[in-house]
């Protein structure tokens, strides 16, 4: 055999070994060992946007500026969103994690429906789709 294909075939071979490790084939290495974790985090960030809009939190923040309340609701319910598909791609067959996808997409739907759109003849908090 020529060197140069002695070369080919080591380099090939430490690839497939690399691949191996990282166990690409059923998922991502991160998102087949952390769907549990990823999971109860989508979890968390849903019931702390619960427990921000259930207590005052949310309209003393709305108070001072609906930006910041409407970019905290946006980010725990995008956050939970993200971490709720990746612990589903994660090849995670329970119930749990499309369970807090769902949630949170609901949740995504009511901030938009609480920040942006008219009601009642009143203007939006954030006028960014209807401007009066």
């Amino acid at each position: 055999m020529e060197p140069s294909v002695c070369i080919s075939i080591l380099c090939k071979d430490k690839m497939l070994k690399m691949l191996n490790i990282l166990s690409l084939k059923g998922g991502s290495f991160l998102l087949s060992t952390h769907t549990r974790l990823y999971s109860r985090l989508g979890i968390i960030l849903i019931l702390m946007y619960i427990l921000l809009f259930l207590s005052t939190g949310l309209d003393k923040m709305a108070t001072y500026s609906p930006w910041l309340a409407f970019l905290v609701c946006v980010a725990l319910s995008v956050g939970g969103f993200v971490v709720s598909i990746l612990s589903i791609i994660g090849k995670r067959t329970e119930l749990t994690p499309y369970l807090s996808a769902f949630f949170s997409f609901l949740l995504i739907l009511f901030t938009i429906f609480v920040f942006l759109l008219p009601e009642g003849g009143l203007p939006p908090a954030i006028p960014l789709l209807f401007n009066e």
